[in-house]
Protein backbone atom coordinates (compact mmCIF):
# COMPACT_ATOMS: atom_id res chain seq x y z
CA UNK A 1 0.00 0.00 0.00
CA UNK A 2 2.63 2.18 1.18
CA UNK A 3 4.66 1.01 -2.39
CA UNK A 4 1.85 2.17 -4.03
CA UNK A 5 1.42 5.43 -2.42
CA UNK A 6 4.86 6.83 -3.17
CA UNK A 7 4.80 5.33 -7.14
CA UNK A 8 2.07 7.20 -7.84
CA UNK A 9 3.88 10.43 -5.89
CA UNK A 10 6.69 9.68 -7.90
CA UNK A 11 4.45 9.78 -11.19
CA UNK A 12 2.75 12.84 -10.14
CA UNK A 13 5.82 14.72 -9.29
CA UNK A 14 7.57 13.66 -12.74
CA UNK A 15 4.04 15.25 -14.74
CA UNK A 16 4.38 18.79 -12.24
CA UNK A 17 7.53 19.00 -12.98
CA UNK A 18 7.19 18.30 -16.94
CA UNK A 19 4.49 20.65 -16.92
CA UNK A 20 6.36 23.30 -15.29
CA UNK A 21 9.73 22.50 -17.84
CA UNK A 22 7.03 23.07 -20.45
CA UNK A 23 5.42 26.10 -19.06
CA UNK A 24 9.04 27.72 -18.65
CA UNK A 25 10.04 27.14 -21.87
CA UNK A 26 6.54 28.37 -23.19
CA UNK A 27 7.22 31.41 -21.49
CA UNK A 28 10.47 31.79 -23.10
CA UNK A 29 9.70 31.51 -26.24
CA UNK A 30 7.21 34.03 -25.65
CA UNK A 31 9.54 36.57 -24.57
CA UNK A 32 11.86 35.82 -27.33
CA UNK A 33 9.12 37.06 -29.84
CA UNK A 34 8.58 40.40 -27.84
CA UNK A 35 12.60 41.29 -27.08
CA UNK A 36 12.64 42.50 -31.13
CA UNK A 37 12.42 46.13 -31.72
CA UNK A 38 12.34 48.58 -34.26
CA UNK A 39 12.81 52.16 -34.81
CA UNK A 40 11.62 54.16 -37.80
CA UNK A 41 12.11 57.66 -39.38
CA UNK A 42 10.44 58.78 -42.54
CA UNK A 43 11.64 61.48 -44.34
CA UNK A 44 9.45 63.18 -46.62
CA UNK A 45 9.83 65.29 -49.55
CA UNK A 46 7.01 66.63 -52.29
CA UNK A 47 3.56 66.87 -52.03
CA UNK A 48 3.03 64.48 -49.13
CA UNK A 49 -0.16 63.74 -47.01
CA UNK A 50 -0.78 64.51 -43.31
CA UNK A 51 -0.75 60.98 -42.31
CA UNK A 52 1.53 57.96 -43.51
CA UNK A 53 1.05 54.26 -43.21
CA UNK A 54 3.26 51.46 -42.63
CA UNK A 55 2.17 47.67 -43.28
CA UNK A 56 3.66 44.12 -43.13
CA UNK A 57 1.50 41.33 -43.45
CA UNK A 58 -0.52 41.34 -40.20
CA UNK A 59 0.16 45.03 -38.85
CA UNK A 60 -1.07 48.35 -39.78
CA UNK A 61 0.60 51.48 -37.82
CA UNK A 62 -0.20 55.15 -38.31
CA UNK A 63 2.38 58.22 -38.16
CA UNK A 64 1.11 61.75 -38.33
CA UNK A 65 3.66 63.55 -40.81
CA UNK A 66 5.24 66.41 -38.26
CA UNK A 67 8.26 68.38 -39.79
CA UNK A 68 8.78 66.16 -42.84
CA UNK A 69 8.60 63.45 -41.21
CA UNK A 70 6.91 60.32 -40.10
CA UNK A 71 8.10 57.78 -36.99
CA UNK A 72 6.93 54.68 -36.60
CA UNK A 73 7.80 52.40 -33.81
CA UNK A 74 6.52 48.93 -32.44
CA UNK A 75 8.06 45.10 -31.46
CA UNK A 76 8.60 42.18 -33.89
CA UNK A 77 9.33 38.52 -33.68
CA UNK A 78 11.74 38.83 -36.79
CA UNK A 79 12.82 41.09 -39.76
CA UNK A 80 9.91 41.27 -41.93
CA UNK A 81 9.08 42.83 -45.54
CA UNK A 82 7.24 46.17 -45.23
CA UNK A 83 5.90 49.09 -47.32
CA UNK A 84 4.84 52.58 -46.93
CA UNK A 85 1.27 53.79 -47.95
CA UNK A 86 -0.26 56.88 -48.66
CA UNK A 87 -3.84 55.39 -49.27
CA UNK A 88 -5.22 52.20 -49.65
CA UNK A 89 -3.89 51.59 -52.99
CA UNK A 90 -0.78 53.65 -53.10
CA UNK A 91 2.02 52.11 -51.47
CA UNK A 92 5.70 52.15 -52.23
CA UNK A 93 8.22 49.30 -53.07
CA UNK A 94 8.83 46.74 -49.90
CA UNK A 95 11.98 47.09 -47.95
CA UNK A 96 12.98 45.17 -44.42
CA UNK A 97 12.56 46.84 -40.80
CA UNK A 98 15.85 46.30 -39.03
CA UNK A 99 15.74 45.08 -35.75
CA UNK A 100 17.23 46.70 -32.24
CA UNK A 101 18.32 49.56 -34.45
CA UNK A 102 17.79 53.18 -35.58
CA UNK A 103 16.34 52.91 -39.17
CA UNK A 104 15.46 55.66 -41.68
CA UNK A 105 13.81 55.62 -44.99
CA UNK A 106 13.53 58.50 -47.35
CA UNK A 107 10.83 59.03 -49.85
CA UNK A 108 9.30 61.39 -52.80
CA UNK A 109 5.49 61.51 -52.93
CA UNK A 110 4.18 63.77 -56.53
CA UNK A 111 0.72 64.65 -56.48
CA UNK A 112 -0.67 63.89 -59.88
CA UNK A 113 -4.64 64.03 -61.12
CA UNK A 114 -6.53 62.49 -64.49
CA UNK A 115 -9.92 63.61 -64.88
CA UNK A 116 -9.90 65.46 -60.99
CA UNK A 117 -9.02 62.22 -59.87
CA UNK A 118 -5.99 62.79 -57.43
CA UNK A 119 -3.34 59.99 -56.75
CA UNK A 120 -0.03 59.70 -55.03
CA UNK A 121 3.74 58.70 -57.02
CA UNK A 122 5.76 56.98 -54.10
CA UNK A 123 9.82 56.90 -55.16
CA UNK A 124 11.42 53.83 -54.04
CA UNK A 125 12.77 53.68 -50.51
CA UNK A 126 16.25 54.57 -49.66
CA UNK A 127 16.87 52.82 -46.51
CA UNK A 128 19.43 52.47 -43.88
CA UNK A 129 20.83 50.30 -42.96
CA UNK A 130 20.09 47.38 -45.36
CA UNK A 131 20.87 44.61 -43.34
CA UNK A 132 19.81 42.45 -45.96
CA UNK A 133 21.99 44.06 -48.67
CA UNK A 134 24.94 41.06 -48.32
CA UNK A 135 23.06 38.26 -49.44
CA UNK A 136 21.08 40.52 -52.40
CA UNK A 137 24.18 41.43 -53.46
CA UNK A 138 26.10 37.29 -53.42
CA UNK A 139 22.53 36.40 -54.86
CA UNK A 140 23.05 38.87 -57.93
CA UNK A 141 26.14 38.11 -58.73
CA UNK A 142 25.56 33.92 -58.49
CA UNK A 143 22.55 35.15 -61.32
CA UNK A 144 25.29 36.66 -63.69
CA UNK A 145 27.36 33.91 -63.26
CA UNK A 146 29.70 35.93 -60.99
CA UNK A 147 29.66 32.95 -58.26
CA UNK A 148 29.36 29.52 -57.97
CA UNK A 149 26.30 28.08 -55.96
CA UNK A 150 28.68 26.82 -53.37
CA UNK A 151 30.03 29.82 -52.82
CA UNK A 152 25.97 31.32 -52.96
CA UNK A 153 24.98 28.50 -50.78
CA UNK A 154 27.63 29.17 -48.21
CA UNK A 155 26.97 32.68 -48.09
CA UNK A 156 22.66 31.73 -47.86
CA UNK A 157 23.42 29.72 -44.97
CA UNK A 158 25.04 32.28 -42.84
CA UNK A 159 23.08 35.36 -43.62
CA UNK A 160 20.39 32.27 -41.56
CA UNK A 161 22.60 31.85 -39.09
CA UNK A 162 22.68 35.27 -38.23
CA UNK A 163 18.97 36.51 -39.63
CA UNK A 164 17.02 32.87 -39.40
CA UNK A 165 13.67 34.67 -40.10
CA UNK A 166 14.51 37.53 -41.94
CA UNK A 167 12.20 37.51 -44.89
CA UNK A 168 14.30 38.58 -47.53
CA UNK A 169 14.69 34.48 -47.62
CA UNK A 170 11.76 34.38 -48.83
CA UNK A 171 11.85 36.87 -51.72
CA UNK A 172 14.87 35.53 -52.82
CA UNK A 173 14.13 31.67 -52.49
CA UNK A 174 10.82 32.60 -54.79
CA UNK A 175 12.63 34.69 -57.16
CA UNK A 176 14.89 31.63 -57.43
CA UNK A 177 11.82 29.59 -58.07
CA UNK A 178 10.41 31.50 -61.15
CA UNK A 179 13.26 32.04 -63.12
CA UNK A 180 14.19 28.06 -63.03
CA UNK A 181 18.05 29.06 -63.30
CA UNK A 182 19.34 26.13 -60.31
CA UNK A 183 18.94 22.84 -60.34
CA UNK A 184 15.88 21.39 -58.53
CA UNK A 185 18.39 19.55 -55.93
CA UNK A 186 19.74 22.64 -55.23
CA UNK A 187 17.03 24.65 -54.57
CA UNK A 188 16.00 21.60 -52.29
CA UNK A 189 18.78 22.61 -50.13
CA UNK A 190 18.36 25.70 -49.79
CA UNK A 191 14.49 25.41 -48.77
CA UNK A 192 15.59 23.21 -46.01
CA UNK A 193 17.94 25.81 -44.44
CA UNK A 194 14.88 28.02 -44.48
CA UNK A 195 11.54 28.56 -42.45
CA UNK A 196 8.95 29.04 -45.06
CA UNK A 197 6.41 30.04 -42.08
CA UNK A 198 8.04 33.23 -41.49
CA UNK A 199 7.92 34.09 -45.77
CA UNK A 200 5.97 37.02 -46.56
CA UNK A 201 2.35 35.52 -47.69
CA UNK A 202 2.97 36.34 -51.25
CA UNK A 203 5.87 34.75 -51.48
CA UNK A 204 5.06 31.96 -49.57
CA UNK A 205 2.39 31.07 -52.17
CA UNK A 206 4.80 32.06 -55.31
CA UNK A 207 7.38 29.59 -53.43
CA UNK A 208 5.09 26.63 -53.45
CA UNK A 209 3.73 27.31 -56.35
CA UNK A 210 6.98 27.16 -58.69
CA UNK A 211 8.33 24.58 -55.94
CA UNK A 212 6.25 22.28 -57.08
CA UNK A 213 6.54 22.58 -60.73
CA UNK A 214 10.27 22.37 -60.61
CA UNK A 215 9.76 19.04 -58.74
CA UNK A 216 7.47 17.97 -61.43
CA UNK A 217 9.80 18.94 -64.48
CA UNK A 218 13.32 18.28 -62.42
CA UNK A 219 16.12 16.39 -64.22
CA UNK A 220 14.74 12.85 -65.65
CA UNK A 221 11.22 13.49 -64.87
CA UNK A 222 9.32 13.44 -67.94
CA UNK A 223 9.13 16.32 -69.91
CA UNK A 224 5.46 18.24 -70.97
CA UNK A 225 3.64 16.21 -73.20
CA UNK A 226 2.50 19.38 -75.52
CA UNK A 227 0.86 20.00 -78.63
CA UNK A 228 1.37 22.96 -80.31
CA UNK A 229 0.85 24.61 -83.96
CA UNK A 230 4.16 24.78 -86.39
CA UNK A 231 4.93 26.94 -89.21
CA UNK A 232 2.68 26.06 -91.19
CA UNK A 233 -0.23 25.84 -88.58
CA UNK A 234 -0.24 22.00 -88.19
CA UNK A 235 -0.50 20.18 -85.24
CA UNK A 236 2.55 18.90 -83.73
CA UNK A 237 3.27 16.44 -80.91
CA UNK A 238 6.45 15.93 -78.23
CA UNK A 239 6.16 11.88 -79.48
CA UNK A 240 5.74 13.15 -83.06
CA UNK A 241 9.46 14.12 -83.04
CA UNK A 242 11.62 11.32 -83.20
CA UNK A 243 15.48 12.12 -81.73
CA UNK A 244 18.10 10.60 -79.35
CA UNK A 245 18.54 14.10 -78.04
CA UNK A 246 16.51 17.26 -78.29
CA UNK A 247 16.89 20.75 -77.64
CA UNK A 248 13.73 22.79 -76.96
CA UNK A 249 14.03 26.53 -76.16
CA UNK A 250 11.24 29.20 -75.30
CA UNK A 251 11.86 32.37 -76.22
CA UNK A 252 10.08 35.11 -77.50
CA UNK A 253 11.09 38.19 -80.17
CA UNK A 254 11.06 40.51 -77.05
CA UNK A 255 13.06 38.77 -74.82
CA UNK A 256 17.13 38.41 -73.89
CA UNK A 257 18.53 36.72 -77.39
CA UNK A 258 18.17 33.15 -77.10
CA UNK A 259 21.50 30.84 -77.51
CA UNK A 260 19.85 29.13 -80.85
CA UNK A 261 20.52 32.69 -82.58
CA UNK A 262 23.96 32.19 -82.57
CA UNK A 263 26.03 31.43 -85.74
CA UNK A 264 27.66 28.32 -83.27
CA UNK A 265 24.78 27.00 -82.41
CA UNK A 266 23.28 26.91 -85.76
CA UNK A 267 26.83 25.03 -87.00
CA UNK A 268 26.46 22.67 -84.22
CA UNK A 269 23.04 22.06 -85.41
CA UNK A 270 24.09 21.25 -88.79
CA UNK A 271 26.28 18.91 -87.66
CA UNK A 272 24.61 17.21 -84.87
CA UNK A 273 21.22 16.61 -86.97
CA UNK A 274 22.26 13.50 -89.04
CA UNK A 275 22.96 11.89 -85.21
CA UNK A 276 19.52 11.93 -84.35
CA UNK A 277 19.44 15.32 -82.56
CA UNK A 278 16.46 17.86 -82.75
CA UNK A 279 16.19 21.55 -81.63
CA UNK A 280 12.63 22.49 -80.92
CA UNK A 281 11.71 26.40 -80.53
CA UNK A 282 8.79 27.73 -78.73
CA UNK A 283 8.01 31.12 -78.81
CA UNK A 284 5.59 32.81 -76.59
CA UNK A 285 4.92 35.73 -79.46
CA UNK A 286 1.02 36.60 -78.98
CA UNK A 287 1.90 38.20 -82.43
CA UNK A 288 1.77 35.48 -85.05
CA UNK A 289 3.33 37.59 -87.88
CA UNK A 290 5.94 39.47 -85.97
CA UNK A 291 6.65 35.63 -84.94
CA UNK A 292 6.87 33.85 -88.72
CA UNK A 293 8.64 37.36 -89.64
CA UNK A 294 11.76 36.57 -87.08
CA UNK A 295 12.10 32.98 -87.69
CA UNK A 296 12.21 33.67 -91.58
CA UNK A 297 15.08 36.25 -91.32
CA UNK A 298 16.61 34.25 -88.47
CA UNK A 299 17.53 31.60 -91.21
CA UNK A 300 15.78 28.64 -87.86
CA UNK A 301 15.98 25.45 -89.55
CA UNK A 302 14.68 23.31 -86.86
CA UNK A 303 11.15 22.86 -85.47
CA UNK A 304 9.62 25.92 -84.85
CA UNK A 305 6.54 26.31 -82.66
CA UNK A 306 4.09 29.17 -81.26
CA UNK A 307 2.04 29.15 -78.63
CA UNK A 308 -0.12 32.71 -79.61
CA UNK A 309 -1.73 32.78 -75.43
CA UNK A 310 1.95 33.29 -74.16
CA UNK A 311 2.17 33.58 -70.84
CA UNK A 312 -1.26 32.51 -70.15
CA UNK A 313 -0.74 29.66 -72.49
CA UNK A 314 -1.20 25.96 -70.78
CA UNK A 315 2.69 24.48 -71.51
CA UNK A 316 4.07 27.67 -69.91
CA UNK A 317 1.51 27.89 -67.01
CA UNK A 318 2.05 23.64 -66.10
CA UNK A 319 5.86 24.19 -66.87
CA UNK A 320 5.81 27.72 -64.70
CA UNK A 321 7.73 29.31 -67.99
CA UNK A 322 8.30 32.49 -66.27
CA UNK A 323 11.71 33.90 -67.45
CA UNK A 324 12.69 33.92 -70.80
CA UNK A 325 14.70 32.63 -72.75
CA UNK A 326 14.68 28.93 -70.91
CA UNK A 327 16.02 25.64 -72.48
CA UNK A 328 15.72 22.06 -71.71
CA UNK A 329 17.53 18.79 -73.18
CA UNK A 330 14.67 15.53 -73.72
CA UNK A 331 16.33 12.15 -74.29
CA UNK A 332 14.36 9.69 -76.77
CA UNK A 333 12.16 8.89 -74.36
CA UNK A 334 10.91 12.27 -73.23
CA UNK A 335 12.68 12.79 -69.98
CA UNK A 336 14.35 15.03 -68.96
CA UNK A 337 18.41 15.27 -69.08
CA UNK A 338 19.08 18.61 -68.10
CA UNK A 339 18.14 22.55 -68.46
CA UNK A 340 19.19 25.81 -69.18
CA UNK A 341 22.40 24.55 -70.61
CA UNK A 342 25.13 26.75 -72.13
CA UNK A 343 26.67 26.22 -74.86
CA UNK A 344 29.82 23.88 -73.63
CA UNK A 345 26.98 21.83 -71.83
CA UNK A 346 25.22 21.20 -74.86
CA UNK A 347 28.95 19.66 -76.46
CA UNK A 348 29.33 17.85 -73.67
CA UNK A 349 25.59 16.05 -73.29
CA UNK A 350 25.96 15.81 -77.62
CA UNK A 351 29.26 13.85 -77.37
CA UNK A 352 27.70 12.10 -74.08
CA UNK A 353 25.05 10.38 -75.93
CA UNK A 354 25.51 11.23 -79.99
CA UNK A 355 28.63 10.36 -80.56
Amino acid sequence: MINSYFKGFKIYTAILIMAVLVSCQEAKKEKQKKIHHFDLTVNLSGDYPSEVYLKTDDMTLTSIVKNSQAHFKDTLSFAKSAQLFIDDSNGSQRFYLALNSLQTVNIMIDKDSIEDQYFYNISAPQVTPIIESSIKSSYAAYQKDDLSFKDFSDDFSNFLKSYPNHQVIGEILTDISQKNKMSFEDLKSLKQQANSSHFKRDDAELFERFYKIRKKYKKGEAFYDFELDNLHQKPVKLHDIKAKLIYVEFWSTWSDEPMMKTQEFLDNYRFYKSKSYEVVSISLNTNRGIWLQNVVESNMPWVNLLTEQGYTSQITSEMGIYNLPQNYLIDSQGNIVAKNVNYDNLKTYQNLLLN
